[in-house]
């Protein structure tokens, strides 16, 4: 499995629908960055896919007033594709950008997976927040919880088309 747990579902649910893609790899030693996880290429679209994963421990958490339930952030910040993300999208009307973000609790079935157009992302709502909590990630209408299919499959079906 792959170091990120997200990256390995979201490579299995590509293959399962048939996309061509490819998984692209930072180069640390020749000090390049990567402007995504993948690169997927349809007919009608070219996407680029960030993966992100928030791993649910106590250790990234905090809890609400009454101690019962925790709250999960990604912080903005970690996005660092953010401009090289946008870029692509904009040269382009058949291009596509999206951030898969995963919040894990231990498995698949227990943890919330969303896909955020990048254009969302950066809507100045999320931006001003400078955090995006697992509550707010499932209240928001511009971000798309995504199911599971058997078999660990990510249905990014109707998103990559």
């Amino acid at each position: 499995m792959s170091k990120q747990k997200l990256e390995h579902y979201v490579s299995q649910s590509l293959k399962h629908f048939g996309n061509w893609y490819l998984k692209l790899q930072v180069m640390p030693l020749a000090h390049t960055t990567s402007p995504a996880d993948f690169i997927v290429i349809t007919q009608n679209y070219n996407y680029l896919i960030e993966c992100k994963q928030v791993t649910c421990k106590s250790v990234n958490c905090k809890e609400d007033m009454q101690g019962t339930r925790k709250n999960y952030y990604f912080y903005i910040d970690r996005l660092t594709q953010n401009l090289d993300l946008l870029s692509f999208e904009n040269v382009s009307m058949n291009n596509r950008a999206f951030v898969i973000l995963l919040f894990w609790h231990g498995s698949l079935k227990k943890s919330n997976c969303f896909i955020i157009p990048i254009q969302s992302f950066n809507d100045c709502e999320i931006i001003v927040k400078k955090s995006l909590t697992e509550e707010y990630c499932l209240n928001c209408d511009k971000i798309y919880k995504l199911s599971v299919l058997p078999g660990s499959i990510l249905d990014i079906s109707n998103f990559i088309v």
